[in-house]
């Protein structure tokens, strides 16, 4: 008989699973299927339902599914079976006779029963290195050849954890159904400011380094870092002023855990070092080397301690960092804008950093990011998306307008976004239909859309709250749109429009850098732009913008600043004859231009100049 509660607890194990193979849980990556030649990211985690979906193909997995893809398992059994190994869950079904049958569901009543028929024999924990002491504390004890850690969370007992002692004992390792806990996780409830908290892999590791007077957590595997994380999240601002000293063993999975758990908790803004055992793992130095082990916990002391620390600041000394966010970063791609020709220049797409995109008046830089966002999160990606200007049935008008020039008919024109907006009768069936059809499209993006609409009273302050809720709320960061700069509200009253712009420019950097995340923030050019082509000087009515950011973007009509250049009678042509110019690029291609084509009627960008939907005028 299948443990129902034990299947659910390990198909939630499905974010450990992706990290464990170098894939983003919280952006889109390529899709699983062995059938699918994914050429952009297309397949993304979905938390609440624990399924990675592709968006190109439509197939989903759970944990089971891709543990059948990636070893050749396809009945369910074994698929259950292989899960239970990679994740410490390995448990069989039994009862244990103490007079009566215990349900091993009830972690309490089962340890209890099990204590009480122990004979009380704690030879395997002292000679671990352990003191009487801390095993009556933690409730240590011994049976039928096995050890029992108790994982306790406040006063109940919420698992345990058993490794074989005696020889013949099968199998070597048993957890208790169910999600795996935390062991001693409630250091985390009474952390106190300046204090150290130690984070290690397996309960023994921890109560090691408990006997040589630190506080110490387990995670019980190596795979468990988001599960602390969560935890950490849900502590609030108390865990801030204390550190957490991040303890995985000295193998590709304890380093994973370290790199995994130092950006998770720096997005909280909870400071971590990083400690590693020499020679095994911690409880190997407390048996072997208890003296390094004692000297490497307290760190070297005075003018020492100076010197070393000033001596970490140089390149040499991060270098390790830097290998390690190489290797958390393995897997991680640009976003894809929609743009081919856009994400070939920019090295495929965005990445994390500020983007500026500026423009004219009435060349569609509004209608340009929000294409881009529909069609980032068309992929799965989720994109938060804050207009200053426009509501949020607007922007969604303008998209259902373009979509419906995709699927419109010769003898059925698509809809401009005014006539979304006025509610006038469809008019025919096949205009019904092409309404529906359009829905049906924009819902597939419109589930990772977020619009934020607001009336100028919304500053960088208030769109990093925004970002800090999405992350709670969806377990992910998004794309950000700033939709427009100029008129983001001043984080001072006091500050001239100038030095507004200056100080909302850095704010969104630091957003794109605390959180890791990109975010593009669309710009308006002063008039005197309106006849010459676009280049950095148009920013410079902010300093901050050019310097700043990591990539600008100039949207110009074709021809801008020729001698003969009419910029009415450009802005006549159907579509207009745009060039989108990168002006500047921190780590990419620093200059060039890519032709496009804006369908003002339908709010359509088309690559290369294109060709507008004249047919429907």
């Amino acid at each position: 008989m299948v443990d129902k509660q034990m299947v659910e607890g390990l198909r939630e194990r499905l974010g450990d699973y992706l990290l464990q193979k170098g894939l983003p849980p919280k952006r889109a990556f390529r899709c699983l299927s062995p059938v699918h030649e994914d050429k952009h990211p297309s397949m993304c985690y979905n938390v609440r339902s624990q399924r990675v979906h592709c968006f190109a193909c439509g197939v989903t997995y759970d944990l089971f599914d891709l543990i059948g893809l990636e070893y050749g398992l396809a009945e369910f059994g074994d698929q259950l079976k292989k899960a239970q190994e990679l994740f410490g869950m390995e448990r069989k079904e039994f009862v244990v006779h103490v007079g009566a049958e215990v349900e091993h569901e009830d972690c309490g009543s089962f340890l209890e029963a099990l204590r009480g028929k122990s004979d009380r024999d704690v030879g395997y924990f002292l000679s671990r290195g352990l003191d009487a002491g801390t095993v009556e504390r933690h409730g240590l004890f011994q049976c039928d050849g096995r050890a029992y850690f108790p994982i306790v969370e406040g006063s109940r007992c919420v698992g345990w954890c058993a490794r074989a002692v005696e020889d013949g004992v099968q199998p070597r390792y048993l957890n208790a159904a169910g999600p795996m806990g935390i062991w001693n996780g409630d250091l985390l409830l009474d952390a106190q400011s300046g204090e150290k908290i130690f984070v290690v892999e397996g309960i023994l590791d921890a109560l090691s380094l408990e006997g040589m007077g630190c506080r110490a957590l387990a995670l019980c595997g190596s795979q468990n870092g988001g599960k602390l994380i969560r935890r950490c999240r849900e502590g609030g601002d108390a865990l801030r002023g204390c550190t957490l000293v991040l303890c995985g063993d000295d193998d590709p999975a304890g380093r994973r855990m370290n790199g995994v758990l130092e950006e998770g908790l720096k997005e909280l803004g909870i400071p971590t070092q990083t400690l590693v055992p020499e020679g095994g793992d911690w409880n190997w130095m407390l048996l072997h080397r208890r003296d390094r082990l004692k000297a490497l916990l307290e760190g070297p002391s005075g003018e020492e301690a100076s010197a070393g620390e000033y001596v970490a600041t140089s390149a040499a000394g991060a270098l390790d960092s830097f290998f390690q966010r190489r290797e958390r970063m393995a897997g991680r791609e640009a976003v894809p804008t929609g743009f081919s020709g856009l994400d070939k220049l920019l090295d495929g797409g965005l990445y994390p950093g500020l983007y500026v995109l500026g423009s004219i008046s009435s060349l569609g830089k509004t209608s340009l990011a929000l294409q881009m966002a529909d069609a980032i999160a068309g992929q799965g990606r989720d994109v938060l998306f804050v207009s200053l200007e426009q509501s949020r049935f607007e922007l969604m008008a303008k998209s259902l307008s373009r979509i419906s020039v995709e699927l419109a008919q010769e003898d059925c024109p698509p809809f401009t976004a005014r006539q979304l907006l006025s509610g006038e009768p469809v008019g025919s069936v096949q205009r019904g239909q092409l309404l529906e059809q359009c829905r049906q499209a924009y819902e597939r993006a419109a589930g990772c859309l977020f619009l934020r609409e607001s009336l100028a009273d919304v500053g960088a302050v208030q769109i990093r709250r925004m970002v800090e809720e999405h992350r709670e709320k969806r377990g992910c960061v998004p794309v950000v749109v700033v939709d427009y700069l100029q008129i983001l509200a001043p984080a001072d009253p006091r500050l001239s429009d100038k030095q507004a712009v200056d100080r909302s420019v850095v704010e969104l950097k630091r957003i794109s850098r605390d959180f890791n995340l990109p975010v593009l923030a669309v710009s308006s050019f002063n008039r005197e732009n309106y006849k010459t082509a676009v280049t950095m000087e148009a920013f410079k009515e902010s300093g901050a913008v050019e310097y700043s950011a990591d990539v600008l973007l100039g949207l110009q009509l074709q021809g801008a600043g020729g001698r003969d250049f009419d910029v009415n009678q450009a802005k006549l042509k159907e579509p207009r004859q745009l060039e989108l110019v990168i002006l500047k690029n921190r780590n990419g291609i620093p200059y060039a231009k890519l032709r496009l084509g804006y369908d003002a009627r339908y709010n359509r960008f088309l690559p290369s100049g294109g060709r507008a939907a004249s047919r429907y005028a």
